[in-house]
């Protein structure tokens, strides 16, 4: 058999390490040869480990008809180790085409349209100012998954309330635990490495901090906790959540309080922005490493809306809920979501008020008004709103057709 010949792209005999695995992985020993040769050394001098040729050295040695590639492998491997060159186990490469698995997948928390909000075995930072709701989105992932809930802030009669609030069940409820020191939270993260829940909440990251002896707002100090903690918890395959703050008089919604490293290490940030409705916060997106919630949200620069935050009575409990950002089409042109539920609220007043003026639903509603009357326009072109004249020729407004509004969960393709 003629030698086997490595050329690199300036036409230089020569191969690493793992090019000649890859050749003897797919090498078919044909009978009627009677070896398998390199017409190659290794310089030892070379970082890689390159192969040269200069002189003829048979690395696998004479084989027959029915060695096959393992012993190939096995013997090129043991040749290696004569040779002292065989790659330090802490040095060794992989190739990522050889992984299994089709990556990130959305599992926990789905909206109202049954699509999940958080991905299995990743870090989430949910941050906001205060009274934004995120202890609430947090515990409600106790009905649905084996959690546990590391609390640094709300105390566990605060924290009864709740989950009485949102009739978690006796038995969800078991995984509540406050750590007082570094060493307690080690060796709870050394339990998990062993024995993995589904989720941690961490609830709040400033107190976590506290008692892992770290500064928050040292990025160095961040990244010393996300090697302690969080990546050994990624790897046992647990969904991490932690809740961090805005500072309150901060006007920045790009980043939680403290060292930026908190977003740069995180795979999903969410930041949680209060609204004049107190049980209704609006979510958006401002890290997605793996691009399965930008492709819902919002396009656009910076954070990217992927919906709103409902906290609703129902009497004895409360029911929380996110809705999802919406496209919208009216007589099949797209409009915005916000004009959609303000050309619901000018149907609705309409209807329960016939015959109404343009400044009357102006006066009744909120909204800028050229937006209001931007709205009344194009409802009047599709009918669902009639013009009549009234006294003095006032334009009056009464119901038409149907206001039929076609609602559609936002997706894009791609990765933002």
């Amino acid at each position: 058999m003629e030698p086997n010949y490595f050329k690199d792209k300036f036409g230089k005999p020569s191969v690493d390490l793992w090019q000649v695995r890859e050749c003897l992985s797919n090498y078919n020993v044909d009978g009627t040869y009677g070896r398998i040769e390199f017409d190659c050394v290794f310089d030892t001098n070379h970082p890689q480990a390159t192969i040269y040729r200069n002189q003829m050295d048979y690395i696998c040695g004479v084989c027959s008809s029915s060695d096959n590639q393992s012993t190939l492998n096995a013997r090129f491997e043991q040749w290696l180790a004569q040779k002292n060159m065989s790659e330090p186990e802490e040095c060794r490469h992989i190739n990522p085409l050889d992984a299994h698995g089709d990556g990130a997948e959305l599992v926990y928390w789905p909206d109202i349209e049954g699509k999940p909000l958080l991905y299995r075995g990743f870090v989430h930072f949910v941050y906001g100012k205060p009274e934004t709701l995120k202890s609430w989105f947090a515990l409600k992932l106790l009905k649905e998954a084996d959690v546990r809930v590391w609390d640094f802030e709300n105390g566990v009669i605060g924290t009864k309330n709740r989950l009485l609030s949102l009739g978690i069940q006796h038995s969800q409820a078991n995984g509540y635990a406050s750590p007082q020191d570094k060493n307690e939270i080690l060796a709870r993260v050394s339990h998990y490495e062993k024995s993995a829940p589904d989720i941690l909440v961490i609830d709040g990251f400033s107190g976590f901090a506290q008692v892992m002896g770290i500064n928050p707002d040292s990025n160095n100090e961040v990244m010393t906790a996300f090697g302690e903690v969080f990546v050994p918890l990624k790897k046992a395959g647990v969904t991490v959540v932690i809740i961090d703050h805005l500072p309150k008089d901060s006007m920045t919604f790009d980043y939680p309080i403290g060292a930026q490293a908190k977003k740069s290490q995180a795979d999903v940030a969410f930041f949680f922005k209060a609204t004049a409705d107190a049980n209704k916060v609006e979510i958006f997106v401002s890290k997605d490493r793996h691009g399965l919630l930008n492709a819902r949200s919002d396009a656009g620069a910076g954070q990217r809306k992927l919906g709103s935050l409902h906290l609703i009575s129902t009497g004895k409990t409360m029911e929380i809920s996110v809705r999802p950002t919406y496209s919208v089409e009216l007589d099949g042109q797209e409009i915005k979501e916000v004009d959609a539920e303000l050309m619901t609220s000018i149907h609705d007043y309409v209807a329960a008020h016939p015959n109404s003026s343009k400044t009357a639903i102006e006066t009744a509603l909120e909204g800028k008004n050229q937006r209001i009357r931007n709205c009344i326009s194009l409802m009047v072109d599709s009918g669902s709103l009639v013009v009549k004249f009234g006294s003095g020729g006032s334009h009056l407004l009464s119901i038409g057709n149907p206001l039929d509004l076609e609602w559609k969960p936002l997706t894009r393709g791609g990765h933002s």
